[in-house]
């Protein structure tokens, strides 16, 4: 119905309500017309006018509830979507937007709603396509990527459809599936910068990078507003080489739009992983708008202050970053640490330990306050700070068909070399002269990924055994016999090469499993290659101090908390250091 059609039917509808006032299916189909044309809050005002004249109708309650969902009232649309259902139990239109409302909340109940959808209409297509990203909520991968290949096949012209079986295809890194998936949703809509970040990510997983990055390109093109397209973009660029177009496409899209936020903070903090503060500041301070009251920009700013040696500066938007947002563990963390760059120790301390009280498990705010607590002196720096004994070394036994360790990580090895198709280190992790292979490495169905995998889950079985019953302890308290990879990779370390200080704010275990290591590591007076902890990456000078030293060693296995500093010896030697990392959660 165009706008033309609208505006005669709204003119229709006015006549007959000036005949029978308040009558309840005149107002109603007002509504719709209201709707369409865009007037929410019209449109809430005449289906709560006709359900005022008639409660009992469900189509009303249903229509109400989308014009509310529109206008940002989640939890009143949900009572009106519960109040069709209640007088039309198994309305099929109210079940299936209840679900769409409630997948991110109630992902679980969500499914039960579309199920019964699918039951009754099961060629609604997009039924299908809302119970696949319900199902990949839940973290059944095959279950969403049936779902969604069933949705693609009932509704081959819809973009949406095709897209998401492009993303069901992808989680369960099917790329060359995902890559028709995705080629076919841009084939209906062109434009579509979401599609074209699918496709590039499902080009880099198989290794074509100059292929994704175009894909990226597009996606920037589509809409250059769209700051993941140009994080994905610039970091592919970076990792293959091509240094020289690096961080280009930020500039260029702000040309054309210089009030855009998301954009340039998103360019500033660019600027910053590369260690180019002055310029992230000048990006900061032609912001559009006030800065009192944006937590992020002000996060931004104290970072960039901090990271440039003006401390009192960067303290000063670091209060107001979160005094504005005192929910952001992460402003809170980066305080913390400004305040221990500027020895001030005890202030450090007293935030840190109310951040941990308020944020028990992040990862981050463990290590500040760690840090804190070693730099004062204070006794309980031993106790979730233990680098002697809380972090194990592990023999990983070879699986069944090697004759012995050596064996099976020369030819884990060649396969993982493999993977290694970059030349650069990505900017945003902690190695330096080296690689990182892109995605889940535990994910992927190679049988020798497979058995290192089944042998690493045993040892860390065996590690969370050990550990002691203790609630009061911030890693032992999330003892749990299930658990989860939220993360694995593997990197490749040459001549030079090392890791920077840092910890995993997304795991609760971390770890190095060294599958080849260079000949020199053996040197047990330089000690190159080798593991560290305790020392952080926040230049304290005399506080400080490696805690304990792992030298690598082929088929061992290094696992740690995740809030525990540490990183690498650099070494010179022509070999190389590859290893294979993840990150653990209870589940």
């Amino acid at each position: 119905m165009g706008g033309g059609n609208l505006a005669a039917a709204k003119s229709v509808l006015d006549a007959l309500l000036l005949e029978v006032p308040n009558q309840p299916d005149v107002l109603q189909l007002l509504g719709v017309v209201h709707r369409r044309a865009g007037r929410t809050a019209e449109a809430i005002a005449c289906f709560r006018a006709s359900l005022a004249q008639m409660e009992k109708q469900p189509h009303v309650h249903n229509n109400l509830a989308g014009a509310l969902l529109a206008a940002g009232d989640r939890d009143l649309a949900e009572r009106h979507y519960r109040r069709a259902l209640t007088l039309k139990p198994g309305h099929p239109d109210a079940q299936y937007n209840l679900a769409l409302l409630l997948t991110e909340a109630r992902p679980g109940e969500a499914k039960a709603l579309l199920e019964d959808v699918i039951r009754a209409t099961p060629n609604n297509g997009n039924a299908h396509d809302a119970l696949s990203l319900v199902l990949g909520k839940l973290g059944d991968a095959k279950g969403a990527l049936a779902a969604a290949t069933r949705a693609s096949l009932l509704s081959p012209n819809s973009h949406t459809a095709q897209h998401n079986l492009g993303q069901a295809a992808s989680a369960v890194h099917d790329y060359p599936a995902a890559e028709r998936a995705y080629t076919a949703a841009l084939k209906l809509q062109p434009g579509s910068d979401a599609s074209w970040m699918g496709l590039g990510n499902a080009l880099r997983a198989q290794e074509r990078n100059e292929e994704a990055k175009r894909a990226y390109e597009r996606a920037i093109a589509s809409n250059p507003s769209n700051v993941d397209a140009h994080r994905l973009f610039n970091e592919l660029l970076w990792q293959t080489g091509e240094t020289d177009r690096y961080l280009g496409s930020y500039p260029t899209a702000l040309a054309s739009r210089p009030a855009d936020r998301s954009l340039r903070m998103a360019y500033a903090n660019e600027l910053m992983r590369i260690r180019q503060p002055a310029e992230a500041i000048k990006e900061l301070s032609t912001l559009a708008g006030p800065l009192n009251d944006d937590a992020t920009a002000n996060n931004a700013l104290a970072r960039a202050w901090s990271m440039s040696g003006d401390l009192d500066r960067a303290i000063g938007h670091h209060r107001r970053a979160v005094d504005t947002a005192p929910d952001d563990a992460a402003f809170t963390e980066n305080f913390i640490e400004t305040l221990l760059k500027a020895e001030r120790h005890a202030e450090a301390l007293g935030m840190s330990d109310s951040a941990h009280a308020r944020f028990p498990h992040d990862q981050g705010i463990l290590a500040m306050h760690t840090t804190a607590l070693q730099i004062q002196g204070d006794k309980r720096h031993g106790r979730i700070a233990d680098f002697a004994n809380i972090a194990k070394v592990f023999e990983i036994e070879p699986p069944r068909g090697f004759e012995d360790k050596e064996a099976f990580n020369r030819v884990l090895a060649v396969e993982l070399r493999a993977m290694h198709a970059t030349k650069n280190h990505p900017t945003d992790q902690t190695l330096r002269g080296g690689t990182q292979t892109f995605g889940a490495l535990f994910d992927r169905e190679s049988p020798l990924i497979v058995q290192l995998r089944m042998q690493i889950r045993d040892a860390i079985s065996r590690y969370i055994a050990a550990m002691p019953d203790d609630p009061d302890h911030p890693f032992f308290s999330r003892k749990s016999k299930s658990f989860a990879f939220s993360g694995s990779w593997s990197v490749c370390l040459r001549e030079g090469g090392f890791h920077t200080n840092h910890i995993h704010p997304k795991g609760w275990i971390s770890s190095a499993y060294y599958v080849s290591v260079p000949q020199e590591a053996a040197d047990e007076r330089n000690l190159p290659g080798w593991f560290k902890m305790g020392e952080t990456n926040l230049q304290l000078g005399r506080h400080e101090r490696i805690q304990r030293l792992v030298q690598p060693k082929v088929g061992q296995l290094v696992l740690f908390p995740s809030y525990f500093w540490h990183g690498t010896v650099p070494f010179q030697s022509d070999s190389e250091r590859l290893t294979v990392a993840f990150d653990v959660v209870p589940a």
